[in-house]
């Protein structure tokens, strides 16, 4: 019997790239995208442009870069919902003797929603972030006002599918995992306050083929990684 999961075992988080690696050794259990690899003596075990967590200390080879992920949570979300989609062209002609063909241009679209119960965003938060793609964001310090003006940017998104499986806390090595990573593009924020209901917090998203350092979408199944403890 195959392993099931329950909505409130995901969680979602905003991605951040950390400074580019040529050289050195891989943190077990951070994930990292692949900008190159050397020609032969490589041993990052997935494509340029794409994502993958160290199971190992590996090294660098000569002509390897890297970049490695930190994670920011999107603490008020509840729901996640990720969608994708090919567009189908109706292509029936009278040699179909009254079935419906299609053809398909192999074009596939991503989307979704994160959706929950608003918390007053902390400085640096994921939800801030958000935000402030929207409207810019007046910040007071003990009377000094920081503005964090709208930005577009392309964010690396994270639904990880199985976080909370087994126990509240996290998972530990060699549990199962399933994670989304994809570049996205926030294309709505929504609040919304009634009478009797708690303050909500809800965002749609567009996936776009890839982010400016080429980090493109790709599904994880496997488990996960930590350092060992001594």
């Amino acid at each position: 019997m195959g392993t099931k999961t329950l909505g409130n075992h995901a969680l979602a988080y905003l991605l951040t790239k950390g400074e580019e690696m040529t050289t050195g050794t891989l943190t077990v259990g951070v994930w990292y995208y692949v900008k190159a690899k050397a020609t032969s003596e490589s041993v990052l075990p997935v494509d340029i442009g794409l994502p993958f967590p160290a199971a190992t200390a590996l090294v660098l080879a000569t002509g390897d870069k890297v970049l490695p992920l930190t994670k920011k949570m999107l603490g008020f979300a509840r729901g996640k919902n990720l969608s994708n989609s090919k567009n189908v062209q109706d292509s029936t002609t009278d040699s179909d003797e009254g079935q419906q063909s299609n053809l398909s241009d192999g074009v596939i679209a991503t989307s979704g929603s994160i959706s929950g119960y608003n918390e007053i965003p902390a400085a640096n938060s994921a939800q801030l972030d958000i935000i402030a793609m929207f409207t810019p964001v007046l910040s007071d310090v003990t009377g000094t006002i920081s503005v964090k003006e709208v930005t577009t940017p392309i964010c690396l998104l994270m639904l990880d599918w199985t976080a909370r499986r087994l126990k509240a806390s996290g998972p530990s090595a060699g549990d199962v995992a399933e994670i989304d990573i994809l570049p996205v593009i926030f294309t709505s924020k929504n609040t919304d306050s009634d009478h009797g209901s708690v303050k909500g917090f809800n965002c749609d998203f567009t996936a776009t083929a890839s982010d400016d350092d080429g980090c493109k979408k790709a599904h994880y199944i496997g488990t996960y990684y930590f350092p060992s403890t001594p």
